[in-house]
Formats: C-alpha cells, structure tokens, sequence
C-alpha cells in the first residue's frame, strides 16, 4: 500500500498546479474548514468514548 501512496497524491497536486487560485483564498478557508471539522470530531468522539467508558465501568458493578 506504501508503494502506491504516491499515486493518491499526484492527481491532487496536478489541480494545485493547474488551478493556483484555489490555493490562495479559497485554499485558505478550506483549511480553516478542515481544521474545524478535525477539532469537531475529535471532540465529539472523545465524549462519546468517555461516556461509553464511563456506563461500562457502572455496568460491572
């Protein structure tokens, strides 16, 4: 799968270089979007694993 890692990211940096307008502006609040969702979900999974934590731990009194 390594070996073919390459192959995932070619077409991606193909549409940079032929669109650097994308880059700028809008490149700019699609990061800030994937950032967002990251923290949004990372959040949210850690409060649903800490409540399912927390009901296994009362479960097996």
């Amino acid at each position: 799968m390594l070996a073919e890692l390459l192959l995932f990211f070619i077409p991606a940096a193909v549409g940079i270089v032929q669109y650097p307008e994308m880059a700028g502006w809008n490149g700019f609040q699609i990061l800030i979007i994937i950032m967002i969702s990251t923290i949004l979900v990372m959040g949210s999974t850690g409060i649903v694993a800490d409540f399912l934590s927390k009901r296994r731990k009362e479960d097996s009194k």
